[in-house]
């Protein structure tokens, strides 16, 4: 989680925004996580990501069942579906007063008022 969090911050120093929470431009949606893979070091793994396709296509099956660490939770001992899909432990809440809602997204980490340390 700390790994993540850290992502998030270089994510929102370069863009100046947190990522979309669902990415939909012009093609299926896809997860601010499939966005987030080169800044864990993992641009092979976007590069294998078909945005044209669904999240749960065969395609994108494929990448759904490489494991990222920095996704799961260290203590979930059930970190996979039975189609061998890894889950997330970690999702982008939205809505009033979250760091996804429209008014935190695009000024992070100054927009948070209490400070990006309470987020």
């Amino acid at each position: 989680l700390h790994r993540l969090g850290g992502v998030l911050l270089t994510y929102a120093q370069v863009h100046q925004s947190l990522p979309q929470p669902v990415v939909t431009d012009g093609g299926p949606p896809r997860s601010w996580r499939v966005e987030l893979l080169p800044w864990i070091d993992l641009q092979p793994l976007r590069d294998r990501f078909e945005d044209a396709a669904a999240w749960d296509s065969a395609v994108n099956n494929r990448v759904a069942a490489e494991h990222v660490a920095t996704y799961g939770c260290p203590s979930n001992p059930d970190r996979g579906d039975p189609t061998g899909r890894f889950y997330t432990a970690y999702a982008a809440l939205t809505g009033p007063d979250t760091a996804f809602s429209d008014a935190v997204l695009s000024g992070f980490p100054g927009s948070v008022t209490d400070g990006a340390s309470m987020t």
